[in-house]
């Protein structure tokens, strides 16, 4: 992520953006509210408040860490970070006092720190996870935006910019907090740099220039040191204004969110937008499911999220009010939770459940008790995920009697630990 400051001129215009827009809202009947009945799939499980009222937060990006339990979340109006517990989806402890206009979050592939990029600080701020403190401060040049981890945790890439705009990419050392300044760094990029999103096998960073509308792609292969390592090798037009972006978990499609209501879908192969969604509503950010088959939107003038179903690339609005200017937008890595940030002075995050539909085909009707029972009788408590739970290609979805017993165990048969088979919202079968 993630979001550009230009609408982050101080907090007097803010205040009058959004007393303005609530002013349009009540004048003329204009309805905001939801725009299409709620998908059944998806409902509020919360809507939790980032610190004590009193404060003007104005919540614009999260990050869960990798083990699911918490979710950084940057404040760019009061200067903070606040933690939630995913369990209970409740404040723990203090706010973190970061850098002016917090605006973007990383975390570590250890989970042991988070870095937060401060727009207005022209720094990044490095957080303990184990303490919730902040441990280190790194001074970056002006306005930095979407940062990202490389794949082992030793570098953080920044997105910067000058006083007029014209970006480049940073590199921290994670071992010294230190700007690298070997050959080629700082990387520069187009105007306004704002998304980072890494590949999923962490050899480009795709980076969006957000007053260009254009998409930076940098090789980050450090098997190309010293020729295309760290330099931008395709520049690609989307739409007007480019904001969030996401990789598809297979690494093929990248996804760009643009201010002009559309969303950018990029072969990334080719490095082409192979077709460009519409019907959005100032889209911010995007995130995609851990399977890959849906893409979730956050709008920003609708109150609104569009899931993109990747596949056949239709969009449709899950139907729910999720609140004020969503922003952020992260999906939990069981894919069964939905978080974004609220851009508004009280500052919330939303939590939106995916729930799996009540039946599918041949639904079986009993849990699976017990994968490779151990020999005193007693369940694994890891039974795996990977089994082939749609059965042999002459047998899928005919019949689930003797053929569903034997699937666990590659075929040899043999039942599952405390696992209870649930038809996805992917139309697959799993088990949890």
């Amino acid at each position: 992520m993630r979001c550009d400051n230009s609408h982050m001129d101080g907090a007097v215009m803010r205040k009058i953006l959004i007393s303005l827009t609530s002013l349009l809202a009540m004048i003329g009947g204009v309805a905001l509210a939801p725009l299409t009945q709620a998908d059944p799939i998806f409902s509020i499980a919360a809507v939790t408040a980032v610190g004590p009222s009193g404060s003007t937060y104005n919540s614009f990006d999260l990050a869960l860490t990798h083990d699911g339990a918490r979710a950084y979340v940057a404040n760019a109006g009061n200067r903070t970070v606040s933690v939630i517990d995913t369990t209970t989806n409740l404040i723990i402890g203090s706010l973190i006092n970061v850098g002016a206009a917090p605006n973007a979050v990383a975390v570590s592939p250890d989970d042991e720190f988070v870095y937060v990029s401060n727009g207005y600080a022209n720094t990044v701020s490095v957080i303990d996870t184990t303490t919730n403190t902040v441990v280190a401060t790194v001074n970056v040049r002006h306005g930095s935006t979407g940062l990202a981890f490389n794949q082992d945790g030793s570098r953080v890439y920044v997105n910067t910019q000058d006083q007029n705009g014209n970006g480049a990419v940073e590199v921290i050392d994670t071992a010294t907090n230190t700007l690298l300044s070997t050959s080629g760094l700082p990387i520069t990029v187009g105007n306004t740099p704002t998304g980072a999103a890494f590949s999923p096998d962490f050899t480009h960073l795709y980076v969006t220039n957000t007053a260009d509308g254009t998409v930076s792609v940098i090789d980050t292969n450090i098997a190309h040191s010293g020729t295309t390592y760290d330099t931008v090798t395709a520049l690609i037009t989307v739409g007007y204004r480019p904001q969030g972006l996401a990789v598809s978990p297979d690494g093929s499609q990248l996804l760009v969110a643009n201010l002009d209501d559309s969303v950018s879908v990029i072969d990334t192969s080719t490095n082409v937008v192979s077709t460009t969604l519409s019907g959005f509503d100032d889209p911010k950010d995007v995130a995609f499911s851990p399977d890959g088959a849906n893409a979730y939107v956050t709008n920003l003038m609708g109150k609104s999220v569009t899931r993109i179903k990747v596949a056949e690339l239709s969009t449709a609005d899950i139907g729910l009010d999720v609140g004020w200017y969503p922003l952020g937008i992260v999906v939990s890595s069981d894919g069964r939770s939905i978080y974004l940030t609220n851009d508004v002075p009280d500052g919330t995050v939303t939590v939106i459940a995916i729930n799996e539909p009540a039946s599918g085909p041949n639904v079986p009707t009993a849990p699976m008790q017990a994968y490779g029972r151990n020999s005193d009788g007693t369940c694994t408590n890891d039974a795996p995920l990977w089994v082939n739970w749609e059965g042999i290609a002459s047998q899928q979805f005919s019949s689930w009697g003797l053929s569903w017993q034997q699937w666990p165990n590659n075929g040899t048969g043999g039942f599952v630990c405390q696992r209870q088979p649930y038809y996805t919202t992917a139309e697959k079968w799993s088990v949890r």
